[in-house]
């Protein structure tokens, strides 16, 4: 999964850069697509982050989520932030796990233990 966003400076912390939390829910984000995009439907269980360098706002980033692994219901994740020079600016893996929904189609419901 890839995306150009470029985050307006409503969204900073530290004048100029990105707020940590936001820089969180790209990555969590990405990730959650990767695995969307294999038809699959999980929530985040577990996700780590490593911010590296600070993300300058207004500025176009390259947001990339990749699905590294699968066992059973549990889906591994991985995803970065890269300025436009290829520079990682922070990187996240996470642990998501399948859950189906109701017949609506619209309210996940746990699929036994996991």
């Amino acid at each position: 999964m890839v995306c150009l966003p470029q985050v307006p400076d409503s969204y900073e912390g530290p004048p100029g850069y990105v707020h940590g939390g936001i820089i969180a829910t790209l990555l969590d984000e990405a990730m959650s697509k990767a695995v969307r995009s294999h038809g699959l439907v999980a929530m985040t269980r577990h996700m780590e982050v490593d911010y590296r360098r600070p993300v300058k706002s207004g500025t176009p980033l390259r947001l990339e989520g990749s699905l590294t692994n699968s066992q059973g219901r549990k889906h591994w994740t991985e995803a970065r932030i890269l300025d436009a020079a290829g520079v990682t600016l922070a990187t996240g893996k996470g642990l998501f796990v399948e859950v189906a929904t109701n017949q609506g189609g619209t309210t996940p419901t746990p699929v036994g233990r996991g």
